[in-house]
């Protein structure tokens, strides 16, 4: 076999291995960051967490933000915040993403939330649904967190 020939192959076989090395971590961690901003989103669904429970998927410096409303930040802010939405009472609703992106240790998920809301057990349900960006940030263990939070309101409908 030609010597070029040879050189080429080879360099052609280092080549492909470190594309493949370069592609697959990425395709690992998009898969793994889904899997974790769902079992996040999951968890802020579930009715039979306390707040103190879902207080754990924030980080410490954790900011919520509607429009017209003052930014919710601190431990004990979020902790009331979250709280008064587990005592809710008709209300029910599902977190969803339509994108998510990596940057170093930020992960940046567009979505929103669907739901229904009753102003009485017996009175018919209104839908209401939110656009949210809530972006994630890991910890100094690579644990994946809340760290920001900006939704719009519901439609006025739904809240009297």
């Amino acid at each position: 076999m030609n010597s070029r020939i040879a050189l080429a192959l080879f360099s052609l076989a280092i080549l492909c291995l470190t594309i493949s090395a370069a592609v697959t971590p990425v395709h690992s961690a998009v898969q793994t960051d889904t899997d974790r901003v769902n079992a996040i989103l999951r968890a802020l669904d579930d009715r039979m967490l306390t707040a103190r429970e879902r207080l754990g998927f924030f980080h410490d410096d954790a900011v919520i933000m509607a429009p017209d409303e003052a930014p919710i930040r601190g431990e004990h802010n979020l902790l009331s915040h979250l709280e008064a939405a587990a005592q809710a009472t008709g209300v029910s609703h599902v977190h969803y993403y339509r994108s998510i992106e990596r940057f170093d240790d930020i992960v940046v998920t567009e979505g929103g939330v669907r739901g229904e809301w009753r102003k009485t057990p017996a009175s018919d349900p209104v839908a209401f649904e939110t656009n949210n960006l809530i972006v994630f940030r890991e910890d100094q263990k690579g644990v994946l967190k809340i760290w920001k939070v900006i939704f719009n309101h519901a439609p006025s409908s739904t809240v009297e």
